[in-house]
């Protein structure tokens, strides 16, 4: 999970604001170079003494004519700058003449400052032109160009081509050094926090452990089987495999720090594996949260009944294990069709990236309906939870609970089915509650520090589009954004673990007696 493209997707609007001075900001971030992209950014963050680079080379180039004599103008400079400079307008989508963006004296970009416009610090700027590599295996001037970053903020490089150039494809890689280390900001923020997010989730398993062997199983481990299938569910099946997968993520981003993943193959195949399983633990959670709405826990059972426990019925099970893995196997599909390369990958635009690769010939098509059914299977698992939960709800009064006469069993049967509503609002309601008002509280902070100071031309543009830009430099380079994110999700886990078992584990709610029950749903023969 990228944060830095759900904040940029969250001040889209704002960063796509088309005027004098203005460009579509986060169509450049995390693209490279190439001769129908001529703009391309990257937020580098720099923290105290420590050094932060950006690194251009030219990583690939073709051409019908001689390219030793080839050099191609690069500018590099922070967005926030670009107001400054009257070159600007070659964010707005129509590029200018070669001729009038260039000094043809020295091949680089003729930078013209703007009427009233502040000086700006040479250190924040570079003014250069590149070649490519001859591969000669000496060292050549201009053909790394390495810009030593001053501050944190958003870089961007600018080229410019010239018409009679003779190139037919070309690529430019931006690499960047953070003072921290190879992660970008967010990635940094979030491997810090993750690893006291991944101690709080150790704690909380030991603490539910020791409250069940303490309270309720006794020293000689006796009654352990009288401990609800939810509560050690929790434990054992959600919680645990939770953290081993954080555990793993941490590491990652540890190793990611020191070596690039774009650069080592092991650690890209890693990323996409690592990625593949977060997202097979989200569609095992859809499966766990159906399972509990279909009355996994509070009256059947997995496998053989027992004395507690009706057998959980067949089509129940059938369509839970299908929609289970229908949706690991799209899932899966998809994820080796990128890996493959059977189908280009474009980042330039972050609703390709989104939505998966565009070009591919006739895998396009099996990519978009796999992209699609992945898409579909969260609302899916909603409609068909909420279904069973409503079924499962009216089943609950006609199971009698543990009781020495009728009425015990209706006020255990009462109080099953009240925390069977509780829980599913701890599961449904407590997780989009949380996000809301946190992101609330965020953006509402954001634009009140930010200190914006918009000016707007006669006919309604924006004219000073770099504040625009500093809003989103502000945001991404602040922590608490990140931090908040990080925490906002391990809390509503690690809440909603909690409040699911103390509703279950007190009094060992859940536990139904087997009796001779009609279920109006049930019996299928297998």
């Amino acid at each position: 999970m990228n944060i830095l493209i759900f904040l940029l997707c969250a001040f889209g609007a704002l960063a796509s604001v088309d005027s004098d001075g203005a460009f579509v900001l986060q169509s450049y971030l995390m693209s490279d170079l190439t001769l129908d992209n001529h703009e391309a950014c990257r937020l580098i963050s720099k923290d105290g003494s420590g050094a932060a680079r950006m690194h251009v080379y030219i990583d690939r180039v073709e051409s019908t004519s001689n390219i030793d004599k080839l050099k191609i103008p690069i500018l590099i400079m922070r967005a926030s700058d670009t107001d400054n400079f009257t070159v600007d307008y070659v964010f707005e989508g129509e590029r200018s003449p070669y001729e009038k963006l260039i000094d043809e004296k020295t091949t680089t970009f003729d930078l013209k400052t703007k009427k009233g416009a502040p000086k700006i610090d040479p250190s924040r700027l570079l003014n250069d032109y590149m070649v490519p590599d001859p591969r000669d295996g000496n060292t050549h001037e201009h053909v790394d160009i390495v810009f030593e970053v001053p501050e944190s903020g958003i870089y961007c490089a600018l080229i410019a081509v010239p018409d009679n150039s003779g190139l037919s494809k070309l690529r430019l890689v931006l690499n960047t050094v953070n003072s921290h280390g190879l992660l970008d900001f967010s990635g940094w923020v979030i491997y810090k926090q993750l690893l006291y997010g991944i101690l709080v989730g150790v704690a909380l398993v030991v603490y539910l452990i020791y409250y069940i062997l303490r309270f309720k199983v006794g020293s000689n481990f006796q009654n352990l089987n009288s401990v609800s299938l939810i509560s050690k569910g929790i434990i054992f099946r959600v919680l645990i495999p939770l953290q081993l997968l954080l555990i793993f993520r941490w590491f990652f981003f540890f190793v990611s720090n020191h070596y690039a993943p774009s650069e080592h193959k092991l650690l890209a195949f890693f990323d996409g594996l690592l990625l593949w399983a977060d997202s097979c633990f989200n569609v095992y959670i859809h499966f766990c949260v159906l399972l509990f709405a279909m009355g996994y826990g509070v009256i059947y059972d997995i496998g053989k009944s027992s004395s507690s426990y009706n057998k959980i019925p067949y089509s129940s099970w059938r369509l839970a294990k299908a929609l289970f893995i229908g949706n690991l196997a799209a899932l899966t599909l998809n994820f080796l069709f990128r890996a493959s390369g059977m189908v280009s990958y474009d980042k330039v635009n972050f609703s390709e990236s989104a939505l998966g690769p565009t070009n591919g010939g006739s895998f396009e098509i099996v990519t978009g309906l796999l992209m699609a059914v992945t898409g579909i299977y969260p609302i899916v698992w909603l409609i068909v939870s909420l279904s069973h939960y409503f079924k499962t709800q009216k089943l609950i009064s006609n199971f009698p609970a543990n009781g020495n006469d009728a009425g015990e069993r209706e006020a255990a049967s009462l109080k099953t089915s009240k925390c069977f509503k509780r829980s599913i609002l701890v599961i449904f309601v407590l997780p989009i509650f949380v996000f809301t008002m946190t992101c609330i509280v965020l953006v509402v902070g954001i634009l009140r520090k930010s200190s914006l100071n918009f000016s707007f031309a006669e006919d309604g543009r924006l004219q000073n589009s770099g504040e625009i830009v500093r809003l989103v430099e502000y945001a991404a380079l602040d922590s608490r954004v990140y931090k908040a994110m990080v925490w906002t999700l391990l809390l509503e886990v690690y809440g909603s673990v909690a409040l699911l078992y103390f509703i279950w584990i007190k009094n060992n709610n859940g536990l139904v007696t087997k009796e001779t029950v009609v279920d109006e749903y049930e019996v299928d023969s297998e």
